[in-house]
C-alpha cells in the first residue's frame, strides 16, 4: 500500500513548503494539482512549475498535474451518477460558471490517480489542508477533521473543518471524486465518516489584498462584492472573520506541528505578534 498525498494549488507558496517538509516522510508520492486559470476564468501562470527550485529536495516524490477547466466526459460521468442530484447549481453555467469550472478542475484530479494500484491510500484536499501524519485513520473512506487557523499560523479559530478527504483508490476507479468527498446534506447516505485526525488548516494566510485576490478567483462569488471586501482590512485588524460569520479566534501555539514551531523565524511574517494583537 502506497500513501498518495493529492492536492489543489493555487501559489501559496510558503504553505506547500510547510506542507511537503511535515508529510515528506509519511508520503510516498505527492501530486500537486494546478490550472492555468481560476474557477472565475481569470488567467494565472502555473505557480509551481515556475518554483519548483525551492522545493528541489522534495523533487523526487512529486508529480505535478495541470487540471482541466473542461472537459464534456468528466461532465457526463457525474449526470449519469446516481449520487448527483439534477438541481445541483453548478449545473446552470448561464450565472454560476465557475462552480463548473471549480467541480470539472477539481475532478480531473483522478486522471493523476491512473497509475495507482487498488490498496494505495488516496489523501485528497487543498494545500492549505494538511492532515497529521502522527494519527492516521484505519484504511477506509474517511474525511479528517481539522483545526483552523486564520491570517496567521498561530491564530485559532474555533471553527471545526472537515477538508481532506481519504479515500482507497479502488473506490475511486468506480466513483466521482465530488461523491467521495461529500459532505453536503443532500447526498447524507453517501457522506463518509469523520475521523478525528486533528490536523490543520492553514486558511486566508495573507494580508487583504490577498484575500480579495482568492475572492476574485474562488467559487464563493457572492462574497466578492463592496459589502464585503470594504470590510476586510477592518476585520482582520479586529481579529474578526472576514464576511462576518461568527467565528472566534486567539493567539493559541500549543497544537502547532513541530515543524512549524521549530521554523518560526523562517515563517515569521505568517506569525501574529504581539504588535499585530
Amino acid at each position: 500500500m502506497a500513501i498518495i498525498d493529492i492536492f489543489s494549488f493555487c501559489g501559496e507558496m510558503d504553505i506547500l513548503e510547510i506542507r511537503l517538509n511535515i508529510l515528506s516522510d509519511y508520503v510516498d508520492e505527492f501530486i500537486i494539482c494546478e490550472s492555468d486559470e481560476t474557477f472565475t476564468g481569470l488567467k494565472k501562470p502555473l505557480y509551481f512549475k515556475e518554483n519548483m527550485a525551492r522545493y528541489e529536495k522534495f523533487l523526487p516524490k512529486i508529480k505535478h498535474f495541470v487540471m482541466a477547466s473542461d472537459d464534456p466526459i468528466l461532465l457526463l460521468g457525474a449526470k449519469k451518477s446516481p449520487g448527483v442530484p439534477k438541481n445541483l447549481y453548478w449545473w446552470k453555467p448561464q450565472n454560476l460558471y465557475w462552480w463548473k469550472r471549480e467541480y470539472t478542475q477539481k475532478e480531473s484530479m483522478r486522471y493523476a490517480l491512473t497509475h495507482l494500484k487498488d490498496d494505495d491510500l488516496v489523501f485528497i484536499g487543498d494545500v492549505d489542508e494538511i492532515w497529521n501524519p502522527l494519527n492516521m485513520p484505519p484504511f477506509g473512506r474517511w474525511k479528517l477533521r481539522q483545526t483552523v487557523y486564520s491570517y496567521y499560523l498561530n491564530n485559532k479559530s474555533d471553527e471545526w473543518w472537515e477538508g481532506t478527504s481519504v479515500i482507497p483508490y479502488k473506490m475511486i476507479k468506480n466513483d466521482t471524486l465530488d461523491n467521495l468527498r461529500a459532505h453536503d446534506t443532500h447526498r447524507e447516505y453517501m457522506k463518509a465518516p469523520t475521523y478525528q485526525n486533528w490536523g490543520w488548516h492553514f486558511t486566508n494566510m495573507g494580508d487583504a489584498e490577498f484575500i480579495k485576490r482568492k475572492l476574485n478567483s474562488y467559487s464563493h462569488q457572492e462574497f466578492n462584492s463592496p459589502k464585503y471586501t470594504d470590510k476586510i482590512e477592518q476585520r482582520m485588524a479586529e481579529n474578526k472573520d472576514f464576511i462576518g460569520r461568527n467565528f472566534k479566534f486567539w493567539t493559541d501555539e500549543k497544537d502547532l506541528p513541530k515543524y512549524i514551531l521549530d521554523n518560526k523565524e523562517k515563517y515569521k511574517n505568517l506569525f501574529k505578534s504581539n504588535e499585530k494583537i
